[in-house]
């Protein structure tokens, strides 16, 4: 199979037959319960604002007056003695010793991030849960994915300066879970060089989630497997000179959506200053994201919903019973890899 997967007829199939052939099947067989409900939440919020993606799997906006009005909104909520608390947690033995009794056991080397949606006011998860499940959001999640979308994650993480070595998230990295996935990353504090922009490459690849770059670093550390160091995704960029950077840099409000799945990605490795950034993630049954350990987190999430419309409520949904009981989610993931080349 090797020797198979390194002839350019396979590139070819691969390219030109087996992935549009698979994306159909995906979209309108594996998740066709998803692709009817997209479809009737389309026609019902026709004149409904949105994002466009054309045949993009990431795209940066700069100037959306939603996102800065939510921006906004979270800001005014942030004071600079919460966010130095925060930032003196991180630091301290305690939420070290913390980090290495959890799954991300890099992250424990030199802690740099923490997730304060918990710590936010009950009003404010309210009016974020509302952006999140939003027309805009949903019809937008709904034009990339091609399916009705799960609310899956809603984070708001702090990151702070850690040293001159990326670890865990910082380093090159696709959240390998899925055929397709999407986000919005939200800037709310302004982010430039020094306070680790999220960095990803502007050019599109047309094998999708079907190869992997070959130099992944082999780590005993939770959070650090499948990563790749700099100094071996730079030698892939500079050899293929359309992989310019594309970077969420800007003011705050500044948004990127992206795909996590099909897109090689690294950030938050802050040099001098902390950044803020807002993340929503929206997945399909099919991923391999762990929805039964986290229902408590949708549910818990959902209850700041005052909404009872059937499209919003829909977006807090279990994985599908016909999924689990046969563990189509872990089949697929294992046949994903078994088809994918490495470059």
């Amino acid at each position: 199979m090797k020797k198979i997967k390194n002839t350019k007829i396979y590139l070819f199939f691969l390219k030109y037959i087996f992935i549009p052939i698979y994306s159909f099947f995906w979209e309108y067989i594996i998740n066709f319960k998803g692709k009817i409900y997209k479809i009737i939440f389309c026609i019902k919020k026709t004149n409904s604002e949105y994002i466009r993606f054309e045949s993009s799997s990431k795209k940066l906006v700069k100037d959306n007056s939603e996102l800065k009005l939510l921006t906004k909104k979270i800001n005014s909520q942030l004071s600079s003695e919460f966010i130095d608390e925060k930032i003196n947690y991180i630091k301290s033995d305690e939420y070290k010793q913390e980090k290495k009794r959890g799954v991300n056991q890099a992250q424990a080397v030199s802690p740099y991030l923490l997730d304060i949606w918990d710590y936010m006011n009950e009003d404010l998860k309210r009016e974020i849960v509302e952006f999140a499940t939003s027309d805009f959001m949903i019809k937008t999640a709904c034009n990339y994915l091609g399916v009705f979308p799960i609310l899956t994650q809603i984070e708001i993480n702090l990151n702070i300066p850690s040293g001159n070595q990326p670890r865990s998230a910082q380093l090159w990295h696709r959240d390998d879970l899925g055929y397709k996935s999407f986000n919005l990353f939200l800037a709310l504090s302004k982010v430039d060089e020094n306070n680790g922009p999220f960095i990803t490459l502007k050019e599109k690849d047309p094998l999708n989630i079907f190869y992997r770059i070959k130099k992944e670093i082999d780590s005993g550390l939770t959070g650090e497997r499948g990563k790749i160091l700099d100094k071996d995704f730079n030698y892939f960029i500079h050899n293929n000179k359309n992989n310019n950077l594309l970077k969420l840099e800007g003011d705050p409000g500044t948004g990127l959506f992206i795909d996590t799945f099909r897109n090689y990605h690294k950030g938050g490795h802050c040099k001098t200053k902390h950044r803020l950034v807002l993340r929503f993630l929206y997945l399909t049954p099919d991923s391999l994201h762990n929805f039964e350990q986290e229902e408590s987190l949708r549910k818990n999430n959902k209850k700041y919903l005052l909404s009872k419309d059937f499209f919003k409520n829909y977006l807090f949904r279990d994985r599908d019973k016909i999924i689990s009981k046969f563990k189509i989610h872990e089949r697929l993931f294992k046949f994903y890899h078994m088809v994918s080349i490495k470059k």
